[in-house]
């Protein structure tokens, strides 16, 4: 017998939840689980057992104040969803063994073939948006834009995008195609961008959504 590791328990987690939640609010549900898998990757909690007690109320205190609100700049709602799926899963692991076999619950992937393939796609995008600037050169920028951006155009390494509250219209935005690629017209990128003389470049991202 084992202590349970975060993949097992998310999976029976999630598991759990099919058949007692709407099918949007099963999303949402996944859309949080996606994002606690990367806050965990990215923290190296990935590969350790899971926490209990007042250890699991401060992993989700940090999930929810250092990664959702000072990095993915998250809204309200999703705050709010953040919480309630965490209270949940908090409840979950309490009510759990104290050590169980590390068994995906029959079927692993059926709670997963529910998520959008747009949510992962964004998650995705996110991820891959994030390890290019952290190995790209930045440059000297002039007017930096702060603002959520909507997608307006994509083409291969271009974006175009429209700030949702300044209505500020740039582009074209160079990234890599492997970037593009990804892009949808009509995601969501929080993120600044500055003019350089090569046109302007994306300096941060912080959250990228359907």
């Amino acid at each position: 017998m084992v202590d349970l590791v975060w993949d097992d328990l998310l999976e029976r987690f999630m598991f759990a939840q099919r058949s007692r939640l709407s099918d949007p609010t099963f999303e949402r549900y996944a859309r949080v689980t996606l994002l606690l898998r990367l806050y965990l990757r990215g923290n190296g909690h990935w590969t350790r057992t899971v926490p209990r007690g007042e250890s699991f109320k401060r992993l989700a205190e940090d999930f929810h104040d250092k990664f959702m609100v000072e990095r993915y700049h998250a809204t309200r709602s999703i705050l709010s969803m953040v919480k309630t799926v965490m209270r949940r899963l908090g409840r979950f692991v309490e009510e759990l063994p104290r050590t169980v076999r590390p068994k995906a619950p029959p079927k692993k992937s059926a709670a997963r073939r529910k998520v959008s393939p747009e949510v992962t796609d964004a998650v995705h995008l996110h991820r891959c948006l994030s390890e290019y600037l952290a190995n790209v050169l930045q440059t000297e920028t002039v007017r930096p834009a702060r603002d959520n951006f909507t997608i307006t155009r994509v083409e291969p390494g271009q974006l175009w995008l429209e700030g949702t509250s300044s209505g500020q219209m740039l582009g074209p935005v160079s990234v890599p195609e492997e970037v593009s690629d990804l892009c949808r017209v009509g995601w969501d990128i929080g993120c600044v961008v500055g003019r350089t003389f090569g046109g302007w470049r994306l300096m941060e991202v912080w959250s990228v959504s359907t």
